[in-house]
């Protein structure tokens, strides 16, 4: 079998088991399964060579495969565990496609539970990273100014220790971490003075508890009118 090398992929990571919120990747959001959201926001970029949706799921397939979802790969139980962080499972899941053959030069590491995710930021990383030198790039909300707006990606500078705060005043968006190939084999956290900010408007996005999922929701309905 040749290799098929894809320029750009997305890879979902969509595993079952959440134990703060029962079936969170599936659970209705407003009428359709949350992990539609995310799925449209990718499709509706029109860049992905293929879609991929990594899950130790059944349930989770048939909803993908309703969706437009055709290409899945089955997570093992060590790679199913909460305590298991995203590169190494993007990591495990770059391995599965290379014993099919299957070598991506670009991949978006999309989260399932992430409604909020604007495809417009998701082209804007993969165009940066075509043209750019830089790690990871991903959404992030700013914690200060509100308002404020930014023209251009804002490069990390300063990294607190409490996770995911980033320049003092950001905190990742919890929505998706774009990166080639390369930089996700090589790399122990995304959090890196050679990655890049996306800031969004939103006062909040990523989803933890059933408060997160209100306040997402909210959020959510607003933006419709």
């Amino acid at each position: 079998m040749k290799k098929k090398f894809l320029k750009n992929i997305a890879i979902i990571t969509a595993r079952s088991g959440s134990k703060r919120i029962k079936n969170k990747n599936i659970k209705l959001f407003l009428g359709k399964p949350i992990i539609f959201y995310s799925i449209n926001a990718l499709k509706k970029t029109k860049i992905f060579d293929e879609i991929i949706v990594s899950t130790n799921s059944e349930e989770i397939i048939d909803i993908c495969k309703k969706y437009g979802v055709n290409c899945f790969l089955k997570r093992n139980k060590y790679y199913s565990q909460n305590k298991v962080g995203t590169i190494s499972v993007i990591n495990y899941c770059l391995k599965q496609l290379l014993k099919k053959k299957i070598i991506p030069k670009f991949v978006c590491c999309q989260y399932p539970a992430s409604p909020l995710t604007d495809y417009k930021n998701v082209v804007k990383a993969y165009k940066y990273l075509s043209k750019k030198n830089a790690n990871f790039i991903f959404t992030a909300v700013n914690l200060k100014k509100k308002n404020e707006n930014f023209k251009n990606l804002v490069r990390i500078k300063n990294i607190k220790k409490k996770r995911g705060i980033l320049n003092n005043k950001f905190l990742d968006a919890g929505q998706f971490w774009y990166a080639k190939n390369i930089t996700w084999k090589k790399s122990k956290s995304v959090y890196d003075k050679n990655s890049f900010l996306i800031p969004i408007k939103e006062k909040f996005s990523d989803i933890n508890t059933m408060g997160d999922w209100k306040k997402v929701e909210k959020i959510f309905k607003s933006k419709l009118h």
